[in-house]
């Protein structure tokens, strides 16, 4: 360090860099809510360390997302998720995509090596009995919400059909909102780094 009357000159001696990123890729699949609903879904996935977001058009979706409206939603959404993730200190900015059809989701969540559906008539599979039995070395979960009103049983089928464990959050039915955020923070709790050291 050199100081002189109105100056100042620092020496940088090392550089730290501080990764906040999870090596755990949750993917959360989120049939479309109400749009405050969804914005609170996003700021808080977002936080708990979501690497994307992906929005899917499912059978009791009361929104139906208008092409002429879809951009002005979207810049908004990818703006509160710059916030969160500025706020949250990420180091990378989760990634918000969609809008998918029911089936184009099951399609994409094929990448995923394990993918859970929280269910409330679900009684007998946990989310954390699901997750204690997966391999230490999985890199990516898939978690499917479905959206104000649930899943249909046609829908809950053919989540089982395409590979995904079907869970139950417990013995309360949690809102969506509730519940993209819980099935994600008990994901990352179970097999990262939420909660310290993995």
């Amino acid at each position: 360090m050199n100081i002189d009357k109105s100056i100042v000159n620092l020496e940088i001696l090392e550089k730290v860099d501080i990764n906040r990123e999870s090596e755990l890729k949750v993917r959360l699949y989120q049939g479309l809510p109400k749009a405050p609903k969804m914005e609170m879904i996003l700021q808080k996935l977002t936080e708990v360390g979501v690497e994307e977001i992906i929005l899917v058009q499912t059978k009791r979706s009361v929104v139906k997302v208008d092409d002429k409206k879809e951009d002005k939603k979207f810049e908004r959404w990818e703006r509160i998720i710059y916030e969160a993730a500025k706020q949250s200190k990420r180091g990378k900015i989760p990634k918000l995509r969609g809008v998918l059809s029911f089936k184009e989701a099951l399609e994409d969540m094929k990448k995923n090596n394990v993918n859970i559906c929280p269910y409330e008539n679900e009684r007998t599979v946990s989310i954390k009995h699901a997750l204690k039995k997966c391999d230490s070395n999985i890199d990516s979960v898939g978690i499917f919400i479905g959206p104000e009103g649930g899943f249909s049983e046609e829908e809950i089928e053919q989540i089982q059909k395409n590979n995904c464990n079907v869970v139950s959050l417990g013995p309360r039915i949690l809102r969506t909102e509730t519940a993209s955020v819980v099935a994600s923070t008990i994901a990352l709790y179970e097999l990262s780094d939420l909660g310290g050291e993995k």
